[in-house]
């Protein structure tokens, strides 16, 4: 999971006569997908190339809505009642390629680096890309 900060300018509708305003916030953004690997060599030392496609889940801090009060009932407390906000999100398609090498430690232990790029289809603009390096490591079996 991956929350990064921002900041952004929230312009109203050409109907709205208020003006802009200036918003901060935090963004959660979780990734749920299918990535292929191909191993180039069969040695302990290999590149590899890898590709993606999934769905990204985005959830802001921005209000989508007015607050909604509401209640629940829970066993050992009673009624508990509280304030949500809606906010803007929603599932996205993602999908990114990337390549590194893969070092077998040994039979068992493997440690992998990388770098990929990414790009998260939203259907209002262009897709959004990003680059992201990685240090794994793991178990084989």
């Amino acid at each position: 999971m991956d929350n990064p900060d921002y900041q952004a300018v929230i312009q109203p509708s050409p109907a709205n006569p208020s003006a802009a305003r200036s918003q901060t916030g935090s963004v959660e953004n979780r990734t749920f997908g299918l990535v292929g690997t191909v191993h180039f060599l069969k040695s302990r030392l290999t590149p590899y190339f890898d590709s993606n496609v999934s769905g990204s889940n985005i959830i802001t801090d921005i209000a989508a809505g007015p607050p909604v009060p509401g209640c629940i009932w829970d066993p050992w407390f009673g009624y508990v009642c509280g304030v949500v906000q809606p906010t803007k999100g929603g599932v996205y398609l993602s999908y990114g390629v990337g390549g590194g090498v893969r070092w077998d430690v040994t039979d068992v232990l493997l440690l992998r680096a990388g770098v990929r790029q990414q790009w998260i289809d939203f259907s209002s603009s262009d897709p959004i890309g990003f680059t992201t390096f990685k240090f794994d490591f793991g178990w084989m079996f």
